[in-house]
Parts: C-alpha cells; structure tokens; sequence
C-alpha cells in the first residue's frame, strides 16, 4: 500500500505541442484531491525542440509561465507539504540537471525545502514500480540519467524533433 494516495500524470509536452486544455484538466484533478501527492511521470514540458545550447532551467520556467492553472495548483500542494514528483521522460529528460529543480520551485513560489522531486527516472513504492516507459523504445529511450544530453547522445526521436520538426514549425 502506498502511503498516501497518489495522483499519476504524464505526457502533458507543456510547450508548443501541448493542447490548451490538458493543463487546465491537469490541474483541476490536482485541485480536486487535495491530500494526494501528485507523481508527474515524464514528458511534462517538450524540451526535445529546443536547442541544445538553451538552458532546460530558462525553458521549464517559460513554459510554466503559460500555464497559470497548473503553476497555481501545484503551488497549492507543495504549500500544504504534500509531495510532488516530476518524473523525467525522453522529451524532457534535462530536467535530471541538478539546477532546473530551484529554477522550477522559484517560478512556483515555492522553497527549497519543499517537497518536491524533480528529475528522477523511476522510483517503486510498497512493490509498485513508476517511471515514464520510454526505456525500452530505442528510438526515443532516454540516455542513461548519468550521461548528459549532447548531439551524440540523444536519442533518434529527440534528435527529429529537435532539428527537423522544430525548425520546420511542423509541430502544431
């Protein structure tokens, strides 16, 4: 048994290929339990079309920066000291850098003591195990969470997004 109930939530792509309302419904499941601890489980930005050079930090915060609901929703638990989780998946697999943690928690409003995860691959709970599921797909199954992204090490999927689909504005 878990310890406590658990909301679980993946693949929003905040960001340009993101529909309007999935983070709104996103967020008002959230708002509607508001003792679960929340578990989002990879893909929750689309940083796979930016390029390499820009810092996920600077990305994650844009992107949350259009998404008022959710950014609220999430303030509201973490100011209630109830868990929140984000996973990373093969869209948003930066978010593992050490730094994009305290750049998220500053654009919810939220302290470096709250608790909040961010960037773990996967994690099991009273014998049940979560993580995003792209491992076993070997064109867009993350590095290993040690490497760190780079021209050379991302996978087939990203690479496309990144340099053929992104540029070509053929996301929306």
């Amino acid at each position: 048994m878990l310890n406590r109930s658990t909301i679980v939530l993946s693949d929003l792509h905040l960001g340009p290929t993101c529909p309007p309302h999935a983070p709104i419904a996103a967020a008002r499941v959230i708002e509607r339990h508001p003792d679960h601890e929340v578990f989002l489980m990879g893909d929750t930005f689309d940083l796979s079309i930016d390029p390499l050079s820009m810092d996920p930090a600077v990305s994650v915060v844009r992107h949350l920066s259009n998404y008022p609901e959710l950014v609220g929703a999430l303030r509201n638990k973490l100011e209630r000291d109830v868990p929140v989780t984000l996973f990373a998946g093969n869209h948003d697999a930066q978010i593992a850098q050490p730094h994009v943690r305290s750049a998220i928690l500053k654009a919810l409003g939220a302290s470096e003591s709250s608790p909040f995860g961010c960037g773990i691959w996967c994690t099991r709970r009273a014998g049940v195990h979560f993580e995003h599921g792209h491992i076993h797909d070997p064109d867009n199954a993350p590095t290993h969470p040690l490497i760190p992204p780079s021209r050379t090490t991302e996978p087939l999927g990203v690479t496309l997004m990144r340099r053929v689909l992104g540029p070509a504005r053929a996301l929306g």
